[in-house]
């Protein structure tokens, strides 16, 4: 009896996008079969409170006048164990990120805040040039999906933000260190939007397994413009010479408009651009293309706001001479003080209730996060979708190295489907 009514709740979820009368209504993405009260991954149990009636925000705790212990980032990156917490009071949304260094002002938005993970599991945050095209690593999947396939919380909002790595840093590797003069900058893209959208191709297989009791909710997170440089700050953090700037601000367009068309292509995918003129929120979008409730993937972009702001030199690091005066500090890395309201604000438009308030005036010292220092997860611990699942949900099997059916990523030879698989994308990597 339980079983069937929490299905049957998990049927009637619908968007609720007043925000008025803050019940917590969010969007089935067509698992309305699947039972969230009995056991989860690693034989996980816990009884469910009613997904019609709870109350949001997330910190409603606060009114009923528990205390709650911020955690405060510090310079050295003190955080627990890898060990995820037991689940707490405040378990009803927990977020994750993963992504390159871009991804830090994450970390100003949802400063001290309790649901956010990567104050409380090592194995969650943005890491050190992490590349959209490294994605094509199953390791580097599995960075993101061991994380979540553990969630203590009922609802897991994932934050995506890649691609700085591949445009700023890796192309003028390839270009001036490699010497690939003649590199193909459309196919350098191309294999970009590939392995970031099979990223969120795995995660919404992991969103239709029974196995995963929590709800998984997907961001695409572009929160900066490539910024202005000098050959000389290149020469001295990289060891070469920049992309030119024009090149880097196009190709990063272009990387966000090729995605947001893979989305628009995929069956049971529809797009949610945050805050973008002349889109219409996800409430009142065109109907769905199947007859399966549509996985919502939002997207994220503060372009926008850079171009009205009239100029780069807003978002620039600012330093104080001895005498009073602000400079602007040459930086790859906007000053995240100055986009993180910005990025607050269109969180707040997904609709999750999430309630971002960043109280952060000044930046802490950037720490480089090594991928393989914080993020190694040991093959015995790879997630892998159930198949019959993904099979039924989200219409056939897909290997997401080679983009074939027919066989599970883990048995992929790389030999299968078209141009190759893994092997042609490794061949294309650094």
């Amino acid at each position: 009896m339980g079983a069937e009514r929490t299905r049957v709740e998990k049927a009637a979820r619908n968007y609720n996008w007043s925000g008025v009368c803050q019940i917590l209504t969010l969007p089935s993405h067509g698992r309305d079969n699947k039972s969230c009260g009995g056991e989860g991954v690693g034989g996980r149990s816990r009884p469910r409170q009613s997904m019609l009636t709870r109350r949001l925000p997330v910190f409603s705790e606060l009114a009923k006048g528990n205390p709650i212990t911020h955690l405060t980032p510090t310079s050295s990156w003190d955080v627990s164990d890898t060990a995820p917490t037991a689940p707490s009071a405040l378990d009803d949304i927990a977020v994750y990120t993963f992504g390159d260094s871009q991804a830090e002002v994450l970390d100003y938005v949802f400063h001290a805040d309790p649901s956010y993970r990567t104050w409380k599991d090592r194995r969650v945050g943005w890491r050190s040039g992490w590349s959209a095209r490294g994605l094509y690593l199953e390791a580097n999947l599995q960075r993101m999906l061991v994380p979540l396939s553990n969630c203590p919380a009922e609802n897991a909002v994932v934050f995506l933000t890649f691609g700085s790595t591949d445009i700023d840093i890796n192309l003028a590797y390839k270009r001036y260190v490699k010497g690939q003069g003649d590199l193909d900058v459309d196919r350098f893209v191309e294999e970009m939007t590939t392995n970031l959208w099979n990223s969120v191709l795995r995660l919404r297989a992991m969103n239709a397994d029974p196995a995963i009791a929590a709800n998984i909710y997907v961001c695409l997170v572009f929160p900066y413009v490539p910024l202005p440089t000098t050959q000389k700050y290149w020469n001295e953090t990289f060891g070469n010479n920049p992309t030119p700037h024009h090149e880097r601000v196009a190709l990063y367009e272009s990387f966000i408009k090729k995605v947001c068309e893979r989305g628009d292509k995929e069956a049971g995918i529809e797009m949610n651009l945050l805050g973008a003129r002349g889109t219409a929120a996800v409430g009142t979008a065109k109907p769905s293309r199947n007859a399966i409730t549509p996985f919502v993937v939002h997207v994220l972009n503060v372009r926008e706001a850079f171009e009205s702001a009239g100029g780069f030199q807003v978002f620039q690091r600012k330093s104080t001479t001895t005498d009073g005066k602000s400079t602007i500090m040459v930086d790859h890395h906007p000053d995240y003080i100055a986009t993180q309201t910005i990025v607050a604000d269109k969180i707040r438009e997904m609709g999750l209730g999430l309630e971002p308030k960043p109280p952060l005036k000044s930046m802490f010292p950037h720490v480089p996060r090594d991928m393989h220092t914080y993020s190694v997860i040991p093959t015995r611990d790879y997630y892998y979708s159930n198949d019959k699942a993904v099979d039924h949900k989200v219409g056939g099997i897909v290997c997401f190295n080679c983009n074939m059916t027919g066989h599970r990523s883990k048995d992929c030879t790389g030999r299968q489907g078209r141009g190759g698989g893994a092997k042609s994308h490794k061949r294309g990597h650094e």
